[in-house]
């Protein structure tokens, strides 16, 4: 999957302290399209999350979904067919679902971030609540 092909804007993350981006599955039926946005928490005073552990998928085979910095204005945001799966699965009928997802919650366009990220990884899952596996459909 390009990053490039996103165009979203993601804020800045700070890395003293350790700042995390959480994502916010908005709620609906399994059929309507997925919308979310990120929020920027900092590690040590971080609400409470779950992670996802997932195969990407193809990066050539993306389908869309609304994603923003907040909850009001939403951008196309191209993510793996694999990822749009979990993602519908995972999504919960009546209220937000919060969960770190590296494809998204990460800058993949941006090479420092994704490094310091990926180093953080253990301590990402370690603070997580739950951690979901998804195997695919």
């Amino acid at each position: 999957m390009d990053s490039a092909s996103n165009n979203f804007l993601y804020t800045q993350l700070s890395d003293s302290p350790f700042q995390i981006r959480l994502l916010h599955i908005l709620p609906g039926s399994f059929e309507a399209r997925i919308q979310c946005y990120l929020k920027t928490f900092t590690a040590e005073s971080c609400i409470q999350y779950e992670a996802l552990s997932y195969v990407w998928g193809d990066p050539n085979i993306t389908e869309s979904i609304k994603l923003e910095r907040d909850p009001i204005l939403f951008h196309y945001f191209h993510v793996t067919t694999n990822l749009e799966a979990a993602l519908r699965h995972l999504r919960l009928k009546e209220k937000e679902r919060i969960i770190w997802i590296d494809a998204i919650c990460i800058d993949q366009g941006n090479r420092k971030e994704r490094e310091l990220q990926v180093q953080n990884m253990g301590k990402i899952y370690a603070r997580a609540a739950k951690v979901v596996v998804w195997l695919g459909k």
